[in-house]
Parts: structure tokens; C-alpha cells; sequence
């Protein structure tokens, strides 16, 4: 159990791991997590002491680690609480990759879900309400990770080949690709993304070399 691990809680409820350590005045160890739906207490702050920050301002909250699941239990609650409500009978084969085969970021001004779906080397994302099988898809070959800039509204993606790796920005409204950029030394074996808190940069890890890349992020 790691943070930034994605769990199950109480057998249905996705979140993420923010925090592993104590709480004042409760004794024991708790993990700090941050909910999917707004359905948390806090946004990481507990009577005044600051544990860790939520997105969401009430998606926080503390449990004990006998209320975690991992594995297939949820993948089965991704598909009932997000994407079997966008009733789309295209996405019902993929969804049995494993956990480690897809990223999933959802853009809730649009109501999509997009889905890097790393073993098929995709982007798809679905719209509620869309009974076409087919729905806005954005193939850049080997996609290892996206993420969305909600306040930019742009979806980088980072794609990797085995003789170009570069980064993507795409309009969240359009789908239309913005720019296409990489380091002057090039990519090794880019892994992940991941935004500042002020939004301002973009971070790509790498392993092969171990490094964390740095961009400023498109105005």
C-alpha cells in the first residue's frame, strides 16, 4: 500500500490514497484518501492540521486500512459508478484490462470520460448520452499516460515509440491537437504526468533514465 494508490473502499467506493500515518487524538494508523464522488468530510485538513489536500474540497476523508480493496473488485466499481452510466456497449470488452493496462481521467464539464488505454496504444473518450459505438477517439500510438488541466482546458498526453517520445496537448472541447513537444535531450522511457498546484507546469517521470522532466505549461 502505496500513496497514489487507487483503491476500493468498502467494496464500492474508488479512491485514491493521499496520506498513510497518524491523527492526532486517534490512535492507530490511518489512511488519508480522497474519494471519486463528493462524498468526503473534509479536503485533507482534520481540526486545523493540514494532512494532505484533495482536489475537491469534500472528497477527503480517514479510514483504517481493513476497509481497502484492490484488484479485479475495482476494476467492476470504474465500470458501474463511471462508465456503465455513459451507456456505451463499446467499452464492455476493454474493461477487463488489467488495473496497469488504462489510465482513466474524467472531464466533468464535458461529462467525457477518457481512457489512455495503454496496451492497444489509444485514446477514447466517452460521451454521455451517446449511443454511437464509435465515440471521439485519439490514437497516437503507444500512449503511456494522460492527464487534463481543467482551467487550460487541454488533455496532455505523453506517446512513446521506439524512435520518437513526445508530449501531446489536446483541446478538451475539440479533440484538435495544439502542440507536440519533447526535452532538447530527448525522452529515455517516459512513465507518468502529473500538474503543479498552481497548474503553471507539467512534469513527466522517466525511468531509463530516473528523472523528472519539467515543461511550462501552454497559455
Amino acid at each position: 500500500m502505496e500513496i497514489g494508490d487507487n483503491i476500493l473502499v468498502d467494496g464500492k467506493y474508488p479512491a485514491t490514497i493521499l496520506y498513510i500515518g497518524l491523527v492526532d487524538d486517534h490512535s492507530g494508523q490511518w489512511i488519508g484518501i480522497e474519494y471519486w464522488n463528493q462524498q468526503g468530510k473534509h479536503n485533507g485538513t482534520l481540526n486545523g492540521k493540514f494532512y494532505f489536500q484533495t482536489k475537491h474540497q469534500l472528497n477527503g476523508a480517514f479510514i483504517r486500512q481493513q476497509r481497502i480493496q484492490y484488484g479485479n473488485s475495482f476494476t467492476q466499481a470504474i465500470y458501474k459508478q463511471y462508465i456503465k452510466a455513459f451507456s456505451n456497449d463499446y467499452i464492455t470488452e476493454d474493461i477487463n484490462y488489467s488495473l496497469f493496462g488504462f489510465i482513466i481521467i474524467i472531464i466533468e464539464t464535458l461529462d467525457l470520460i477518457c481512457v489512455a488505454d495503454r496496451e492497444n496504444g489509444r485514446i477514447v473518450c466517452f460521451d454521455e448520452g451517446n449511443d454511437d459505438d464509435e465515440t471521439n477517439e485519439y490514437d497516437q500510438g503507444q500512449v503511456k499516460a494522460i492527464i487534463d488541466h481543467p482551467l487550460m482546458r487541454t488533455v496532455y498526453a505523453i506517446h512513446y515509440d521506439s524512435n520518437k517520445h513526445r508530449l501531446y496537448a489536446v483541446s478538451e472541447s475539440f479533440g484538435q491537437l495544439i502542440a507536440t513537444w519533447e526535452p532538447n535531450d530527448k525522452f529515455g522511457e517516459p512513465h507518468d504526468l502529473t500538474l503543479s498546484v498552481n497548474g503553471r507546469s507539467l512534469f513527466v517521470g522517466e525511468i531509463h533514465p530516473n528523472r523528472i522532466d519539467s515543461f511550462d505549461v501552454l497559455n
